[in-house]
């Protein structure tokens, strides 16, 4: 599959061999570093001991942020033929927008290449945060026209990395116009957004890419299931090999005649998440997530705003057994042309085992060991079938045609065993102005943004 387009980076990306000069004067790794450690790792003399090594630098960096960051009071300039502006949601129009149009980074991941964009709802829900701050929405217009011509965003975020917890800014929808891409504009609204977050207090930052411009805190690849798959093959999105019929096709990705999940019984209620239910399903999703190294966290009204169901934006669901919740899951929304895509958000069992993926059966052996590895393919199961009846339910519900994951939380077993297909499409998760202190895998990621 075709993999996003150079643009499609929430911060751009450099052509081949091209130096990125701003980005390497940012507190970020750099990927220079990231092959200087590779190749000291190629060196290294397996006969040598550990304090050896740590006195050669080869040791784990020490977690904790790269500087202290300083700002000044008074806006960057800018070209004469532009000015700064404050923008939102609005002015975007949502799906029909040809600005958002040309935003289409927020989601790439087809064979064809099809864009899948946020409704106007979507955009807003995922900005209007509860606490958010309308000076961290960034613009700079065309004097002449008065027209928008680029912009940024930001949004408080709190996330753990290991055992610190920082609450900084999710950076993200960074634009800017055809006509203005080749004035090196990007860095100037990096740059200014910088200056604001930090005159409130805040020095580090979050934010994803789909090309690599400097070293990522982690990646992490899209998964797509089609659904309705003759829709899909009339919109270009699924293609028919010449060995093969529609007919077949079909049959071959039929999601509901492979026996690959459990179908819900009527005792196992499926049902909307509820304003009551987030008592509950609250500290069961922070306790699924506390296994990973990097996850986000979120103040209960935060919580019941990103997560209570939103038409055209977010499905929320429960499974109820016998009265009891036991599972949670969600999905967004996203379109492109005639299709409409549900994205797997977040998820989890209710499973009293709480495991932590750091320092999983490292002591562990023999019966107790095994114990924790039928427990690990017991919740597998059980979240396998929950994602599975959740996106029955979504087909037959939302009219979702394609059902798209990242494969964060450990969840990349699952997806295959769902009839999931990797893509060509990656994100990277990056940290502003924090040293992680080791390198993440999908399975230490337990952050999915919209």
């Amino acid at each position: 599959m075709e993999g996003r387009k150079e643009v499609g980076s929430i911060f751009g990306g450099p052509k081949k061999d091209e130096k990125h000069e701003f980005w390497q004067s940012q507190p970020v790794p750099q990927l220079q570093a990231k092959k200087k450690e590779e190749e000291k790792k190629d060196n290294v003399d397996v006969n040598k001991g550990r304090e050896e090594e740590k006195k050669e630098g080869r040791d784990s960096v020490v977690p904790g942020p790269f500087k202290k960051l300083t700002a000044d009071d008074r806006v960057l300039p800018v070209p004469d033929h532009i000015e700064w502006c404050s923008w939102t949601p609005d002015q975007c129009q949502g799906v029909d927008s040809p600005m958002i149009k040309e935003v289409h980074h927020l989601t790439t991941i087809t064979d064809t290449g099809l864009g899948f964009l946020p409704s106007k709802e979507l955009l807003e829900w995922s900005l209007k945060m509860p606490g958010y701050k309308f000076e961290w929405f960034i613009g700079f217009r065309e004097k002449k026209t008065n027209i928008l011509k680029g912009f940024i965003s930001g949004i408080p975020c709190t996330i753990k990395v290991g055992d610190a917890t920082l609450n900084l800014v999710e950076v993200k929808d960074l634009y800017i116009s055809n006509d203005y891409r080749n004035q090196r504009l990007t860095p100037l609204l990096i740059g200014e957004i910088t200056r604001r977050v930090v005159l409130t207090g805040c020095h580090q930052a979050i934010y994803t890419s789909a090309v690599l411009i400097t070293k990522p805190t982690a990646s992490s690849k899209y998964y797509t299931r089609a659904l309705n798959v003759a829709k899909l093959v009339e919109n270009g999105v699924e293609q028919i090999k010449d060995d093969t019929s529609i007919n077949r096709l079909m049959d071959k990705l039929d999601f509901h005649n492979k026996n690959m999940f459990r179908v819900y019984s009527d005792k196992e209620v499926l049902r909307r998440l509820e304003q009551r239910d987030v008592s509950i399903v609250r500290p069961m999703l922070d306790q699924f997530l506390s296994r990973f190294h990097m996850k986000q966290e979120w103040s209960e009204k935060d919580w019941e705003y990103f997560f209570l169901p939103r038409d055209h934006v977010i499905g929320s669901w429960v499974l109820e057994v016998d009265g009891k919740i036991k599972g949670f899951c969600s999905y967004t929304i996203l379109y492109a042309s005639q299709v409409k895509a549900g994205v797997l958000y977040y998820y989890c069992m209710d499973n009293n085992n709480n495991k932590n993926n750091n320092d999983k059966n490292n002591n562990k052996q023999g019966e107790e060991k095994k114990k924790d590895n039928e427990e690990d393919e017991d919740e597998e199961e059980s979240l396998k079938n929950l994602i599975a009846n959740v996106i029955a339910r979504a087909e037959q519900e939302h009219g979702i045609d394609l059902f798209m994951s990242l494969d964060i939380f450990g969840s990349k077993k699952i997806l295959k065993s769902l009839g999931f297909q990797p893509t060509d499409s990656d994100i990277h998760y990056h940290l502003y102005n924090w040293r992680v202190g080791k390198d993440l895998t999908p399975h230490d990621v337990g952050i999915n943004f919209v």
